[in-house]
């Protein structure tokens, strides 16, 4: 619980590399993150591979993703990318929230707008 409350403070005051730190040093110490860790981690994030590398290693450690999960990878993520992550929210099972349809609508007017 310590772990997830600092890694959400990270998160809070824009500390996303010292997030990360804690995720490593978490699994150095014998400690188990868990889905909570994960999102928390990843809604610090503020690069889509980082998101998204720490999604693929939720899968590989076997934690379950959720809405929130998927949600913190869109929220970073380019319009391709969260279209695409939608679409992986579906062959899952998981169903997209209001948070998740914002974060890509939000991404898809960002590149919209930055078209020529």
């Amino acid at each position: 619980i310590s772990y997830n409350s600092v890694i959400t403070a990270c998160e809070t005051g824009d500390q996303w590399n010292l997030s990360l730190e804690l995720l490593r040093s978490m699994k150095e110490n014998q400690l188990q993150p868990t889905v909570i860790t994960y999102n928390s981690v990843m809604s610090a994030c503020q690069k889509w591979q980082d998101a998204l590398q720490l999604l693929f290693t939720m899968q590989t450690e076997t934690i379950e993703a959720d809405v929130i999960s998927f949600g913190a990878v869109i929220s970073s993520a380019s319009w391709e990318l969260a279209v695409h992550v939608l679409d992986s929210m579906f062959l899952q099972q998981i169903l997209p929230d209001i948070v998740c349809y914002n974060a890509a609508m939000t991404s898809c007017r960002s590149n919209w707008q930055r078209a020529p």
